[in-house]
């Protein structure tokens, strides 16, 4: 269940130091990944769609080695994905503790061998997969069975359960980790990079990520023959009787073997060579994959703030890839690399600010501006600790008292904590007393902003003067983010576009419902009909409440069937119908595919 930071500790720091205090011989840099599974494997997993980081390949080991089911913790669907791609040759079926039809799911996958997904478990499993998750597998003459509540059901040793979690951070009892394995697949920010650059060099050089992907494939190939004959070779010396040099056939194997392994190499060797080229010319793009990285992640960040912000990861895949192929194009790579990490900022912006509430949206663009600053290594963590915190760690009582009464105390602990973090303003206290009447003049100023500081202005960039209001003047200190993002990002960061529902409707699809929150007094029914009557689109609309499901049932038909808009009003009245409704939009691909 760990992420990737506390199992690197656990390995690198923890259990390699106890090794070596204990004496025990460990090798150094310890890949534990590298003595579970082979490169060839890895490959297939690669080619199968699990990611190539680290974190990626030790779940893949403890998905397909572990003795207990696995649990997957996947709020981005990425091993949901890959178990889907590897078990399709199986006829690998999908579905849901609330399915109706679950338990005939689960009763023919055990007994035709078949491997079975769960998707979307919560935090509470249902008793039926008790038996099933312990395993509790009995020889009933040739047959093997498993007791399902008060039936017995045919059990073959070819088939395999696998669960997932779209939950970000679940808590499960103590019982759900004894009975699986809980493997935390949440997408890592090298991981993740490392996806968008081959989306957007798929998308601007489809030639180079086409070689890139041929060349991983023979690779692959080429690993698996070189182990093949390995294994081969040392199976028939181990079985070999009498002398070896008599054994005719072994010989001629030892010697083909020889032959195709120095043939093997070579062509290794060459791949390596263009791998190297290949990549070179890949990583030109190595910023813009960086930055929508970087903007996933920021998205994630502030569904911490209200779960509603949270983004799926393949709808900021959709986001990306808009970015990419709606920016200004360019003769000269880098400045076409410009052009879509500007393009793609702006975009998940404007996303981004239509779904926030208004008091969040300047919270998303400080946030934005303060991850790029330190990502760029311009921005340290210990200055954004101070913008949160401030001086409240300090206690008044075991520090120095302010020099002049004008100063709250709360003001002065900000001060202390201030000049203990930045190093151009460690003086801070001692210059406040020294000039005291110039501070206290900016300190009563109506805009204390706009006014340069006493003694340190040209020092300072814009966050350190930032950090300085927030610290003595506080009430002031959104006036000054604002002179930061407009700084560090630009102004029209600085603006909020209104709702422009032509532009949404372009955005959605069949696909992806628009869901309006409307606050007391607004009503956007009539720019939904008028939006309509331009496009030429019939609208029918319901207000939900008590009773209300069966007609809207028969509108979502007739809008399916008949290509027309469905407006479902006081959707809080139905909060029962909009798992039903979720259902139906997940059904309409399905329907695509089959028709």
């Amino acid at each position: 269940p760990y992420n990737a930071e506390f199992r690197k500790k656990l390995q690198e720091k923890l259990y390699y130091a106890d090794c070596i205090s204990k004496g025990v011989p460990v090798t150094e840099d310890l890949g534990i990944s590298l003595f579970l599974v082979d490169a060839a494997t890895i490959g297939d997993w690669n080619l199968e769609g699990l990611p190539s980081d680290e974190l990626s390949v030790e779940n893949g080991i403890m998905v397909t080695r572990s003795q207990k089911w696995p649990l997957m913790i996947d709020p981005q669907s990425q091993g949901l994905s890959w178990i889907k791609s590897r078990e399709q040759k199986n006829s690998c079926r999908t579905t849901q503790l609330i399915d109706k039809r679950f338990r005939n799911h689960l009763e023919d996958s055990m007994a035709f061998g078949t491997p079975m997904i769960i998707e979307n478990v919560e935090e509470e499993i249902d008793p039926l997969l008790d038996p099933v998750l312990n395993k509790e597998i009995q020889r009933k003459g040739r047959n093997l069975i498993i007791q399902l509540a008060d039936k017995e059901c045919e059990y073959s040793d070819n088939f395999s359960l696998f669960l997932c979690s779209k939950l970000a951070n679940p808590h499960y009892s103590p019982e759900i980790f004894a009975q699986v394995t809980v493997i935390n697949f949440t997408v890592t920010m090298g991981g993740l990079e490392q996806q968008l650059l081959s989306r957007v060099v798929q998308m601007e050089r489809p030639e180079l990520e086409e070689q890139k992907q041929k060349l991983v494939e023979e690779v692959n190939h080429n690993k698996k023959l070189l182990k093949g004959l390995e294994d081969d070779l040392l199976y028939r010396l181990a079985n070999s009787t009498g002398n070896l040099l008599d054994d005719v056939e072994l010989i001629e194997v030892l010697q083909k073997s020889k032959s195709t392994a120095v043939e093997v190499n070579e062509k290794l060797t060459i791949a390596f060579d263009t791998d190297i080229r290949i990549n070179t010319a890949r990583e030109e793009y190595r910023p813009s994959a960086r930055r929508g990285a970087l903007l996933y992640f920021l998205v994630v960040d502030m569904a911490a703030i209200n779960n509603m912000y949270m983004v799926s990861l393949q709808q900021f895949l959709e986001l990306h890839d808009f970015s990419v192929n709606n920016s200004d194009k360019a003769p000269i790579a880098a400045k076409r690399i410009v052009n879509i990490i500007e393009y793609m900022t702006k975009y998940v912006t404007s996303y981004m600010h239509r779904g926030l509430f208004e008091r969040h949206k300047k919270i998303w663009t400080l946030m934005l501006a303060m991850k790029i600053e330190q990502v760029a290594d311009r921005l340290s963590a210990s200055y954004v600790g101070n913008l949160l915190k401030g001086g409240d760690a300090l206690d008044a009582k075991t520090e120095k008292p302010a020099p002049a009464s004008w100063i709250p105390e709360n003001v002065w602990l900000n001060v202390l904590a201030l000049s203990r973090t930045v190093q151009m303003l460690r003086d801070l206290p001692d210059n406040i007393e020294r000039y005291n009447d110039m501070w206290r003049a900016w300190y009563d100023h109506d805009a204390p902003e706009t006014q340069p500081f006493p003694d340190y202005n040209e020092r300072l960039d814009k966050f350190e003067q930032m950090l300085v209001v927030r610290s003595i003047r506080e009430d002031r200190a959104l006036l000054a983010i604002d002179t930061y993002i407009q700084h560090a990002l630009g102004r029209e960061f600085l603006l909020s576009a209104p709702l422009d529902l032509a532009a949404l409707c372009d955005e959605a699809s069949p696909y992806v419902p628009m869901i309006t929150l409307l606050s007391t007094g607004s009503d956007p029914t009539g720019k939904i009909n008028d939006l309509a009557r331009k496009r030429k689109k019939t609208v029918l609309g319901i207000s939900m409440g008590q009773g209300q499901e069966p007609a809207a049932r028969k509108l979502l038909e007739q809008g399916i069937s008949e290509g027309i808009w469905v407006l479902l009003q006081n959707c809080h009245l139905g909060l029962s119908f909009m798992g039903e409704c979720q259902e139906w939009v997940l059904s309409l691909n399905k329907l695509e595919e089959t028709t």
